[in-house]
């Protein structure tokens, strides 16, 4: 009776006896020695104790073909495992991988790697904990129907707890030997779990580059090339909105960046840049010298000559004018010019009667004194108001424009330019206009 409640007692218990302080002796004098290595499951398990000792066979309540169908499973798994990682070091040596290409904007440049990565990390960790589940099934089901020691199962089933309680058995079989290949093996097994487990999310990533290929698309133009050759542009608005325009830090849209007009592709469909055509505005604005300023009924004559100085023989352009009052800047129509000088060549010329910044040397070969009449506002209704007389200074000022056309970059999505023209700070201070000699090239038009 005493060796069957000790057989009870150990096939209640989680297998496992440590070396004891003393003997415990038996009425059939069954020893049970300090040393774990005495003891087998055969000699105290009866369901273990059969004739056939060393029988590999799976236990009776899994002879109905689950166990080969788990076998036949785990082997397939782990050998798919093994094709999948071949498959990717051939594609890493044929570079099989630079086949599959996607387009990235600025909008979904980081969502497919987000995608790739939690793809193939879900992948892996699904498909690991599959296969240590079978693979831990298996190999507790073989340790318990071999005729081990029963410090060799727990040893083993404990290795099967996790990679840290592997490493804490094989720890163990320095002190005392009793599966030291099988717990090596378990601690390998679920260490190349683990690094795969790491290591899954870093096996297939994007590489961007920039893929060049020329094709053509349809383009909005930005300047026309006869945008001039009709008749001349109507300054009058454009410079009216110039005292606007100016407070703006710059004006950039499709189509316009600043002074630069460029080409705008009609469709947003392509990723990547377009090469159009860009036209930048540049002027230049000075003051006149020596002009002559008449009147004569309700219309106003402004003479300017073409010419550098006094002894030179020089054409002259008349320019229609209206009186101007205080603080005006009126744009003057051309009434004649020399037959060989084109108006959109002498540029736009305009009539300043607000306060500039010059030096009193050159106040008087500049500007051109005019009287402005205006009516009292504070004399009441009825009474006789005559006109308030007071002498203004006004300046004439004309303004070269020029056109430079060149090839630029678009972005085809934004529509924007890749590198834009910088906008050139204008100076402060005046300077007079001088006229080019005789035979010298115009500044070319803007056309």
């Amino acid at each position: 009776m005493e060796v069957n409640r000790l057989t009870y007692y150990l096939g209640t218990t989680s297998m496992s006896l440590r070396p004891f302080g003393k003997w415990f002796t038996s009425g059939d004098k069954l020893d049970i020695r300090p040393t774990r290595t005495l003891l087998t499951v055969l000699n105290l398990l009866p369901a273990f104790s059969e004739p056939k000792a060393h029988s590999h066979d799976p236990p009776e309540n899994v002879s109905d073909g689950s166990f080969t169908i788990s076998v036949r499973t785990c082997y397939t798994l782990h050998g798919m495992l093994v094709v999948i990682h071949i498959l990717l070091a051939i594609s890493y040596i044929s570079h099989w991988e630079h086949r599959v290409t996607l387009a990235f904007t600025a909008t979904n440049d980081d969502f497919w790697s987000v995608v790739l990565s939690a793809s193939l990390q879900a992948f892996y960790t699904i498909y690991t904990a599959v296969l240590l589940f079978l693979t831990q099934r298996l190999a507790i089901s073989r340790t318990l129907v071999r005729r081990l020691k029963l410090t060799s199962i727990h040893d083993i089933s404990g290795a099967w707890s996790g990679l840290g309680s592997a490493l804490s058995s094989v720890w163990q079989q320095f002190d005392i030997p009793a599966s030291w290949w099988t717990t090596s093996t378990v601690a390998a097994y679920l260490a190349c779990l683990s690094v795969l487990h790491v290591t899954s999310s870093t096996l297939l990533q994007f590489q961007t580059f920039n893929s060049t290929i020329s094709t053509s698309v349809p383009t909005a133009l930005g300047w026309r090339d006869d945008l001039f050759s009709g008749a001349a542009a109507s300054w009058s608005p454009i410079t009216a909105s110039l005292p606007v325009v100016s407070r703006f830090p710059g004006l950039v849209f499709a189509g316009l960046s600043n002074a630069t007009i460029y080409d705008i592709p009609k469709t947003s469909s392509i990723v990547g840049n377009a090469t159009v055509n860009a036209t930048t505005i540049f002027s230049h604005c000075r003051l006149l010298p020596n002009v002559t300023y008449s009147e004569s009924m309700n219309t106003s004559t402004v003479i300017v000559p073409l010419g550098n100085g006094p002894n030179e023989e020089y054409d002259i352009v008349l320019l229609n004018a209206t009186r101007p009052w205080s603080d005006q800047i009126q744009v003057m129509s051309f009434f004649s010019a020399p037959v060989d000088v084109s108006p959109e060549q002498l540029g736009v010329f305009l009539m300043v009667s607000t306060l500039l910044d010059i030096e009193a040397s050159v106040q008087t070969e500049i500007s051109v004194p005019m009287i402005w009449e205006y009516e009292d506002p504070f004399i009441p209704l009825g009474s006789k108001n005559l006109p308030i007389s007071s002498v203004i200074k006004v300046y004439f000022v004309q303004c070269s424009m020029s056109s430079m056309t060149a090839k630029m970059m678009v972005d085809m999505q934004t529509k924007g330019l890749q590198d834009p023209m910088p906008i050139s700070q204008p100076s402060t201070q005046w300077e007079m206009y001088q006229w080019p000699s005789e035979g010298a090239i115009w500044q070319p038009e803007v056309c």
